[in-house]
């Protein structure tokens, strides 16, 4: 009858452990940022895109077999690049800057085929700014024009939301992964820059950085009843043998 008993509950335990909700995993991916097109630019002065990596951890909690609450925390590489397009060498001042980013937010999938899927995300994002206020020099060498931009941090947390489109599939041991593009803006500004140029660099303009963002990623869900189970399995295997032995 012992014996029985614990049969039973270790089947009444496999199957509550199966149905986890909880998903977490790495995401890896690339940033693509720049100064916002409404700023003006005076003459022969662009703004090119600055690529950078994105690194962090996904969670997800499956609220049906096709939406989930979305969350997490990035370390995100962004920033801006300035171009001078009358300077013949090295004509670019790059900017790198770094933040750390909490997204919350949904996802809704519909199924292609199979265990694919489309998925479409939202939310908002909570964004820190890592480091101080720099200013950056741009080319200075033999008898060319140069131009520098002096950085200002403005709000060093910056409120952001997101929208997002990914493709992806599951595993037959119920793991996920996606793949796709984000799009994040932010709600307010994140430093203001001056950009010096001209002799003695007399001349200036100012522009508007706001650290938004298009990021390319791949994430990688594991779900967490996966490792409950190999804890699981071991507790209750244990438990089955000391009832049994103690016969």
């Amino acid at each position: 009858m012992k014996g029985f008993a614990t049969i039973l509950l270790l089947f009444i335990g496999q199957f509550s452990f199966a149905q986890s909700r909880w998903l977490i995993g790495p995401e890896l991916g690339v940033t693509i940022s720049k100064v916002g097109n409404n700023d003006t630019f005076v003459n022969n002065f662009t703004a090119r895109n600055k690529f950078a990596p994105r690194v962090g951890a996904a969670i997800a909690y499956n609220l049906s077999s096709f939406a989930s609450i979305d969350a997490g925390i990035h370390f995100a590489m962004k920033g801006y690049k300035i171009n001078n397009d009358t300077l013949a060498q090295n004509p670019s001042v790059s900017r790198n800057i770094s933040t750390i980013e909490i997204p919350l937010g949904l996802s809704f999938r519909q199924t292609i085929n199979g265990e694919s899927f489309v998925t479409e995300k939202f939310g908002m994002v909570g964004a820190y700014t890592l480091g101080s206020d720099s200013t950056t020099t741009g080319n200075v060498s033999g008898d060319n024009p140069s131009f520098r931009i002096g950085e200002r941090i403005t709000n060093a947390f910056v409120p952001m939301f997101y929208l997002g489109v990914k493709i992806g599939g599951s595993t037959s041991s119920k793991n996920r992964y996606e793949f796709g593009a984000t799009y994040t803006q932010s709600l307010a500004q994140s430093a203001a820059l001056d950009v010096q140029y001209g002799g003695s660099l007399a001349k200036r303009f100012p522009l508007n950085y706001r650290g938004g963002y298009l990021a390319i990623s791949f994430t990688y869900f594991f779900n967490t009843s996966n490792i409950e189970d190999s804890f699981h399995h071991r507790r209750w295997l244990r438990s089955f043998f000391q009832v049994y032995f103690s016969k």
